[in-house]
């Protein structure tokens, strides 16, 4: 099976984001890893993140603490991935 890594920036997400983490938690494919790339110094955009990333090991978190844009971040996360196949 292939790996898949899942990108998924957010910028003053709280309201969906740990609904859009647990629907990638909930996947039947299971050989995933999901970057979640906290765009800029929300803190509660950060301690969800980090709640997953520590509840799962292939959810990682990364946290800027400068707002770069959806497309710098997911270029960032680009670089981080190990998959074989992306998903945004």
């Amino acid at each position: 099976m292939n790996k898949v890594s899942i990108i998924m920036p957010a910028f003053k997400a709280s309201e969906t984001l740990d609904r859009s983490i647990d629907a990638v938690f909930r996947q039947v494919h299971t050989d995933w890893e999901l970057w979640i790339l906290v765009d800029g110094g929300d803190e509660r955009d950060a301690a969800i993140a980090r709640l997953w990333s520590a509840r799962d090991a292939r959810i990682k978190a990364v946290i800027s603490g400068k707002h770069r844009g959806v497309v710098r971040m997911r270029n960032i996360g680009l670089r981080l991935c190990k998959g074989d196949w992306y998903a945004f």
